[in-house]
């Protein structure tokens, strides 16, 4: 397929438009559309989780009472204490061993968690009004989950930091079947108001079973392209932080702009010596 470039007078008109009837179908609660799929892609320091938790912020103030699932990675410092409301709560399964340290001395961190066993469990310590922070001795659980929430009545969003590390695209046996499950049900998933944000430094390590079934894609600085996406790679290119060019169907493109969410001192690590 040929790109054309059009009018840059039309283009700087119609990003702004665009960008923003992409992020109010992202933030939209009308039951008819259903929820979102969403990846988003960019280098190291780009910006990821600042662009998700500003959307999971936008969530919370919304008049619909919904529950939010976040997922950060193990073994680096927590992302979702950065929101300025303190909005979160923090779910450990019983067969975890992650433990909460201070990052700059590697001491143990009173940080307030709540066990549980079953998803029925973790579904009932889960609030409405926070970001509910969890964690799994094994990433497929996030799959799991995901299912589960489909059967719940009202709305749902679970955001991936690092997704590729719950669908990564070199798998086998029981993963490969749960990568299967998401690619074949992402559409159901969001028809039953469950949405999904994803994460990923590079595309290439998430399963393309999976990428190519998300229905926005969200390219930060340093992200590489999809093929059939109207959005050229020199505009990722010059992207600045804060700034993002999102995809909506390999149809309609638009930028956004987001604030930064700094990091809390001091830092907690959530440390785990599993080898997740």
């Amino acid at each position: 397929m040929i790109k054309f470039e059009e009018n840059y007078d039309e283009i700087l008109a119609k990003k702004t438009v665009n960008g923003k009837r992409i992020k109010d179908r992202i933030l939209a609660r009308n039951p008819q559309d259903g929820a979102v799929a969403v990846e988003c892609t960019g280098l190291q320091g780009s910006g990821k989780t600042s662009l998700n938790l500003w959307f999971a912020d936008a969530i919370l103030h919304n008049d619909v009472e919904e529950r939010i699932f976040w997922r950060d990675s193990v073994n680096s410092p927590i992302q979702y204490n950065k929101l300025s409301n303190n909005r979160y709560k923090i779910m450990v399964h019983q067969d975890s061993d992650v433990r909460f340290v201070y990052t700059e001395t590697m001491e143990k961190a009173p940080v307030k968690h709540y066990r549980f066993e079953s998803m029925d469990e973790l579904y009932d310590l889960a609030e409405p009004d926070k970001i509910n922070a969890v964690y799994f001795p094994e990433e497929y659980l996030w799959v799991d989950l995901i299912k589960h929430l489909r059967l719940k009545p009202g709305w749902h969003s679970v955001f991936l930091d690092e997704y590729e590390d719950v669908c990564p695209q070199r798998c086998r046996g029981q993963q490969w079947h749960r990568n299967e499950w998401i690619a074949k049900n992402i559409k159901q998933v969001r028809k039953q108001l469950v949405s999904v944000f994803g994460n990923t430094q590079s595309n290439m390590d998430a399963d393309v079973r999976v990428r190519t079934k998300m229905m926005i894609h969200i390219y930060l600085f340093g992200a590489k392209v999809d093929g059939l996406s109207p959005i050229f790679q020199k505009t990722i290119s010059c992207l600045d932080i804060g700034n993002a060019w999102m995809d909506w169907g390999h149809s309609i493109y638009g930028e956004v702009k987001f604030p930064p969410y700094y990091p809390k001192k001091p830092s907690i690590t959530a440390l785990s010596l599993f080898d997740a």
